[in-house]
């Protein structure tokens, strides 16, 4: 394997935020790496079809097949065992319900706060109102990490029932893995959100109400997944 693929960390992808943006390890990434490369080729040949396969082997001199098989699985989003399983299970989970609970009421929360204040509208002022900045960066920050939460805590319980089906020690070894990382995701994106909820408490106080709500919910769940997972 060449040096430039010792450099990334295998499937790191699959247990993060996906705000590249604001990630240290994108250079240990091999999706960032190769999205980028499909940004660029789409910004510098609109139009032209992606030749995805040779964008995948870019990066690699030898062994690239069990890479461009994990990446594409993590573009897709899901995995062939999610594509198979019984969603009612999964949703009928006390801590998936309560997940989805604060999903939905994290939604219509942010839709007022829009309603009142139309941050994307005035997305741009950022640059130059602290007042509207300060607003804008909380607010964005609630945005990014409230679905993702919803999204790992059922795929660590989506793991974790599978676990208890299974009776191959290889394949429990590595549904183990994969529930403790995505049930860590969730963890992580709840003490961000949960820190940014109590900035908003403060700066908006006509949804003092609804927020305190939320925190109750956010911190209920953090606390049922710790003890969970």
């Amino acid at each position: 394997m060449s040096e430039e693929s010792k450099s990334y960390i295998a499937g790191i992808y699959n247990y993060c935020d996906r705000w590249c943006e604001k990630c240290t390890f994108t250079s240990h990434c091999l999706l960032f790496t190769n999205e980028s490369k499909i940004v660029t080729q789409e910004i510098l040949r609109p139009g032209e079809s992606l030749d995805i396969e040779k964008i995948f082997n870019m990066n690699f001199n030898e062994s690239p097949d069990e890479l461009e098989d994990e990446l594409l699985e993590s573009l897709s989003d899901k995995n062939s065992n999610e594509d198979k399983e019984d969603n009612s299970e999964i949703n009928k989970y006390p801590l998936s319900k309560l997940a989805d609970d604060f999903f939905l009421n994290s939604y219509s929360l942010i839709k007022k706060m829009d309603e009142r204040y139309n941050f994307y509208a005035l997305a741009g002022k950022r640059k130059v109102d602290s007042i509207f900045n300060s607003f804008f960066e909380e607010f964005e920050t609630f945005v990014w990490f409230y679905p993702l939460i919803a999204a790992k805590i059922k795929r660590a319980v989506s793991s974790k029932l599978e676990i208890l089906k299974d009776d191959d020690e290889d394949m429990i070894s590595i549904r183990e893995y994969d529930m403790n990382g995505s049930a860590k995701i969730s963890v992580i994106a709840l003490e961000k959100t949960i820190k940014t909820l109590n900035k908003l408490f403060d700066k908006m106080p006509d949804f003092k109400n609804d927020i305190s709500d939320l925190l109750v919910t956010a911190g209920e769940l953090l606390n049922l997944t710790e003890e969970e997972f």
